[in-house]
C-alpha cells in the first residue's frame, strides 16, 4: 500500500481482482500494488472487513500470470494437508520420531 509494505495471503485471484488476508490497518479506497510471483499490478481495496481485504486491479493481469499462481496454491495445500495428516497419525498413535 501507499502507507507501507506488508505481507498477505493470497486467497483468491482472478485477472481483474483478488481476496487477500492480512493483519494491516488498511482501509477500502486505499490504493498500492499487489506484488505476488512474476505479477506487480496496482489495485485499490473495495472491501475491508477484519484482515480480508477485497482487492480490484487497475490493469488487468495475464490468464498465464493466474494459472501459475493457482498451481502453486494448490501444490502449497496439498503438501500441507498431507503434512497435518503425518502430525496427526504421529500424535494420535504417540510417534512423534
Amino acid at each position: 500500500m501507499l502507507g507501507g509494505s506488508y505481507s498477505c495471503f493470497l486467497e483468491d485471484i482472478s485477472q481483474t481482482g483478488a481476496k487477500v488476508f492480512c493483519q494491516a490497518d488498511i482501509s477500502k479506497g486505499e490504493t498500492g500494488i499487489l506484488q505476488c510471483k512474476e505479477i506487480d499490478v496496482l489495485c485499490k481495496i473495495v472491501r475491508a472487513e477484519g484482515g480480508q481485504f477485497g482487492l480490484i486491479f487497475e490493469e488487468q493481469v495475464s490468464a498465464e500470470a493466474i494459472q501459475e499462481i493457482r498451481q502453486q496454491n494448490d501444490i502449497y495445500r496439498q503438501n500441507h494437508v498431507r503434512e497435518e495428516r503425518v502430525f496427526a497419525r504421529r500424535w494420535a498413535t504417540g510417534k512423534y520420531s
